[in-house]
């Protein structure tokens, strides 16, 4: 072989190893926030114009609790039995979530 096509083929193959180590690569991610930038932000404070009485602040209140169904759909008919033993468990571990499992034929 004449060293041109040593070159060729040897720069043919770094360029084929080049872009497969670079699609294994890590992607790059979203920067991390600081503890800085953790802490939240103040919020404001409601003013009053001279003269008026102060005001409570608002109070949030909880929403109230509603049931739940989520419905789980698969075509392993053959795993209700163990499908329904899970959803008991998490049914049991999440009060007001009632999961339901349709199994259907594909």
């Amino acid at each position: 072989m004449n060293r041109k096509k040593v070159f060729v083929l040897l720069v043919g193959l770094f360029v084929v190893v080049a872009m497969a180590l670079g699609g294994c690569a890590k992607s790059a991610s979203t920067p991390q926030p600081t503890a800085a930038q953790q802490q939240s932000a103040p919020t404001a404070v409601p003013t009053q114009a001279a003269g008026e009485a102060p005001t409570e602040a608002p109070t949030q209140e909880a929403a109230p609790q509603k049931n739940v169904t989520l419905t789980v759909w698969s075509w392993r008919t053959e795993d209700e039995k163990a499908y329904n033993e899970i959803f008991a468990v998490y049914e049991k571990e999440h009060p007001g979530v009632k999961v339901e499992f349709v199994p259907f034929v594909a």
